[in-house]
């Protein structure tokens, strides 16, 4: 298209190179609506659609939230009940989804294949322009509030997908604190307003003021469309065009103005969080600092923010969270620099601490940040902060997300605010700038503008309070109570009806004609096999490697994987926190912070884990503590030198700094527990199945946890103990005997890496260490895991090669029917719980899991009954093709070169090979309905043991507690 030229409605605006996303990109306007796109031209096979909304909330009943639950519940064309879940189902998409943000609404999507893609756009701007929720109001009931009431006996209820995610969300202190920053600094805003939806305001929402904002705001006047990726645009345009925006004429959406233009006059919060009876409340509140940043219109700005706030708190060795945790202002010391606001905020948090510390939390970060401004910032650092954001920006790995996506969401973020949304892309700009104004004091001077005279400010304090979680719903059972008690005995009979008739419509099926509006691939549309992973196997200096070549950029990704099958069972929880400690205390030739600059500034960073592998077919298991690097080719030899620093000279000699590595990982922790109870509860389960289970449990699990709270509660006593281990583990892992190198680079840099590895390798210790036979006793405990949370976390399982079944093609197809149909319906729509999943993994481990679930015995009734499903279970062909394409979507999902990496030498130790991987392609392809049938006698077997985990309210735990063998708190 040329400039001003008119095709399919859309006007060419403009069109500009964007060399930084490797990207030609073009805006439009259709004339007649007054929709805008930005369209990226690129060579990427892997397609991205999204189409945004202003949706600025008026309060905080959670309006935007339940709407983008509900417009993906059946369409003008797509007349099944939840066609969002049918293109889970059976699409070859590669990301499908919707998110709620405080100011707009995304619905983005991305497929490599062209028809599905084109498929993906039809269903969603359906959705979103010709909602189904005009003609059905029990849309809004489910996916957002709803009385349950089955007979006027019975207590009256508050249900919805909704409600019970937002009921989870607030159950977490971290949430609480980030959701009430907004709401503390922005005041006269929308952003006051919880889009999410509070609990307590949730109900008081209407169905007529939920339609009314659909009307108001679901626009194409109000939206920007976003398409990326090698797709034909005219195609594209015309299809666009007809029949969904040629539908409307362009009118005024008159948005008013979210700035924040009055400083608020409240400098000081204070807000509770709910802890467990049996918690102890001592050091556990939270305190706050956040700041107002200008605008995020401002590219360089924006970009020197993001830094400045690696620099002051995102590294060892960043001054002000090293200042802070020096005075024992907090355990934890965090900050966030939140740039998608029109007006971005710098915060920075102290977590467990006493609220008696408030004014020396200010006092101290004032006299830092002065300090810091008058007297300059160790170079070395901001030269580290500044490299290592270069160097994310240019790798522009965002692993398994697409970069379409991630370039979309980026530049929407600003597109609502400014007229020109390629700015936030475009970053050699600003970066050059800020690189050329380093000396001249540029991130000293930001201190001074934005931080030190900047009065736009607010102090939070995050204080604990026992017994509050059941306070708020004893509180809500009582009002439901004399709720009721007020209504006609017309009014209780009319919420009985309306009870039953949601659920008749939750447990109704679709028909076969409905189901067949939403459009469907052939199977002969997908590759009959996955990409090959090529992984070359060679030596070096007498130690495998293993080489995968793509075009990385110039960057080197090496992995070396030393044999950790020498460390005792006891041990495991030492080596996991060892893992956790290397690169971040001092060494022979550096300081912790100096060793965290020379990182940064020299690579891509280097990490430490502890992995295990289990081998095909086996219940053998390798363990290795593996090292991992990246640094653009010719840096790699810095990597190594780094690397052997640390593994061969790191000091645990620093008490002090140990105990805040040691506090700080027990605080993350407890973060990923709050947010993630399903993946504990899974994770706490296998640990009563077999060895490796109780390896993962060790090393990530509830039991690790807990190992840190005891050395954080006893460290002065256990630290002697805690040098000794870590250096006898350490000596005894890092030599050459067994150790396998991993290398994924282009192929130009291969003997480049290789020269450089030999290099390395030379300098490593040569000696043999026996390897341990672990022999664990697995015990089944069934326990309840009692959080300060509204909802419940459900986990139950099995083994299923324990039990003498073997893994095949059709479980993996199981999995999808099960998470998406079966599981779906009960779990989630008839039960309200935001989500149900089952996995089946190759070595036998069986998991049905539910995420925030206001139910506990119902859901594990439900996995008991999945057995009935299977044995009813007689789908279409349409229906049956629909999963296997879900399914096969599932194993092609687009890699990156590092990931492919990654992936070609997990299945190296695994001894999983291409036959294998086209064998279990096959058998899902070629799945049947009777062999999904067939797999009900294994299900049956698992649940029969009925061996179950669940994270949970305390009170509901206690009330079903017939179904445990204890009940005990998750935190102390």
């Amino acid at each position: 298209m040329k400039n001003n030229e008119l095709k399919y409605g859309f006007r060419l605006i403009s069109e500009e190179r964007i060399d930084e996303i490797s990207s030609i990109s073009r805006r439009l306007m259709h004339e007649q609506s007054g929709a805008e796109l930005l369209h990226f031209e690129n060579t990427d096979n892997n397609k991205v659609f999204l189409i945004g909304f202003k949706t600025p909330p008026d309060n905080s009943r959670g309006i935007p939230h339940i709407l983008e639950h509900c417009v993906l519940n059946g369409s003008r064309k797509f007349t099944c009940k939840e066609p969002f879940v049918e293109l889970l189902k059976g699409s070859m998409q590669t990301f499908t989804n919707a998110m709620t943000y405080p100011d707009k609404t995304v619905y983005p999507v991305a497929s490599t294949n062209n028809q599905d893609f084109f498929n993906l756009m039809d269903v969603y701007m359906d959705a979103v322009f010709f909602p189904n929720i005009y003609l059905n109001s029990d849309i809004f009931r489910q996916e957002g509030w709803h009385y349950k009431l089955n007979n006027s006996e019975d207590n009256l209820e508050i249900k919805g997908v909704v409600y019970n995610e937002m009921e989870g969300v607030f159950s977490s202190p971290e949430q609480i604190l980030f959701r009430s920053i907004m709401k503390s600094l922005l005041p006269d805003t929308i952003y006051a307003n919880e889009s999410g939806g509070e609990p307590d305001e949730i109900p008081k929402l209407t169905y007529e003021e939920f339609i009314a904002f659909h009307k108001k705001y679901y626009h194409p006047s109000n939206c920007k469309i976003i398409l990326y990726g090698d797709g034909n645009l005219e195609k594209q345009l015309a299809f666009l065009n007809e029949g969904y925006l040629d539908q409307f004429q362009r009118k005024e959406m008159n948005i008013d103005s979210w700035m924040q233009t009055k400083i608020p006059k409240n400098k000081s919060v204070e807000l509770v969080y709910p802890l467990l009876e049996d918690e102890s409340e001592n050091a556990k509140a939270y305190l706050n600092l956040s700041y107002v940043v200008g605008n995020n219109l401002n590219p360089e700005t924006v970009l020197g923010m993001d830094i400045l706030e690696h620099i002051l708190l995102g590294t060892p060795a960043s001054p002000l969270k090293n200042r802070l945790l020096k005075e024992n202002l907090g355990k934890d010391i965090f900050g966030q620099f939140d740039s998608e606001l029109l007006q971005p905020i710098f915060s920075i948090t102290a977590k467990h601490t006493i609220p008696e510390k408030k004014e020396e939390f200010g006092n101290i970060i004032n006299e830092t940040l002065s300090s810091l401004a008058e007297n300059g910032i160790n170079e070395q650092i901001v030269r580290a902060s500044v490299n290592i954001k270069e160097f994310r920006l240019r790798e522009a790995d965002f692993g398994g997300y697409p970069k379409g996506l991630v370039f979309g969401l980026s530049s929407l973020a600003h597109w609502i605010y400014s007229d020109n949304p390629l700015e936030i892309l475009e970053f050699e700009k600003p970066l050059k700038s800020i690189k050329e104004k380093i000396e001249n004091g540029y991130f000293e001077g930001l201190i001074k503008e934005y931080l030190i005279d900047n009065p736009h400010r607010i102090t939070i304090s995050l204080l604990p309070k026992k017994g509050l979680t059941e306070e708020r719903m004893l509180k809500k059972t009582e009002n439901l109570k004399n709720y009721k008690s007020e209504l006609s005995d017309s009014e209780l009979n009319a919420i009985i009806a309306e009870t039953n008739n949601l659920r008749e419509k939750q447990i109704a099926e679709d028909s076969e004609e409905n189901l067949k509006t939403i459009p469907l691939l052939k199977l002969s549309d997908l590759n009959r096999r996955s990409d090959k992973i090529e992984i070359i196997s060679d030596d070096i200096d007498g130690n495998r490697s293993l080489l995968h070549t793509g075009d990385t950029r110039g960057i080197g990704y090496v992995k070396y994987f030393f044999d950790a099958q020498m460390i005792f069972q006891d041990d495991l929880k030492w080596t996991s926190l060892l893992v956790s400690i290397l690169g971040k205390v001092n060494t022979e030739k550096y300081s912790y912070k100096q060793l965290s600059n020379e990182i940064l500034f020299h690579t891509g960073g280097i990490g430490f884990s502890l992995d295990t592998f289990q081998i095909e077919d086996s219940e053998e298991f390798l363990t290795k503590l593996t090292v991992s690097t990246k640094a653009l080719n010719p840096k790699i030899k810095d990597s190594n030198r780094l690397i052997h620093e640390i593994l061969s000279s790191s000091k645990f000699d620093d008490k002090n700094r140990i105990r805040e590595i040691v506090r700080e990982l027990k605080s993350r922790m407890e973060m990923t527990i709050a947010h993630s109870g399903h993946q504990v509860a899974s994770t706490r389960l296998l640990s009563y199945l077999n060895s490796i289970g109780i390896h993962h449990e060790c090393t990530g699990g509830l039991e690790f946890y807990r190992f840190l709270f005891q050395l954080d509660m006893d460290f002065d006593n256990k630290y002697e103990t805690l040098k000794d281990k870590l250096n006898k583990i350490l000596i005894s892992v890092y030599n050459k005997q067994n150790m396998i190198i991993g290398v994924t680079s282009d192929l130009d840099s291969e003997k480049l890496l290789k020269h450089d590895i030999k290099d390395y390798l030379m300098q490593l210790p040569d000696s043999k260490s026996s390897k341990q036979t672990i022999t664990t006793t697995p015990k089944i405990l069934n326990e309840g895991l009692s959080i300060p949370s509204r909802v419940q976390y459900v986990a139950q399982g099995y083994n299923f090669r324990e039990l003498g079944f073997k893994h095949s093609g059709a479980m993996t197809v199981f999995s999808r029917i099960a998470g998406l149909d079966y599981l779906w319906n009960t779990v989630r729509v008839q039960g309200g719980a935001y989500g149900s999943f089952v996995s089946l993994a190759r070595n036998g481990d069986t998991v049905f899991s539910s995420y925030r679930d206001p139910n506990l015995k119902k859901t594990l009734q439900v996995f008991q009954d999945t057995n009935e499903y299977l044995k009813q279970f007689n789908p279409s062909e349409r229906e049956m093709r629909k999963y296997i394409i879900g399914s096969i979507s599932s194993l092609d999902k687009p890699l990156t070169p590092k990931m492919k990496g990654s992936v070609g030498i997990a299945r190296y130790f695994k001894k999983i090979n291409e036959d294998i991987i086209k064998s279990h392609r096959e058998e899902v392809r070629g799945t049947k309905p009777e062999h999904i049938r067939e797999l009900t006698e294994m299900i049956v077997a698992v649940l029969e043991k009925k061996v179950i985990c669940v994270v949970g309210n305390e009170g509901k735990l206690q009330k079903n507690k017939s179904v445990f063998g204890k009940i005990l708190p998750i935190f102390n």
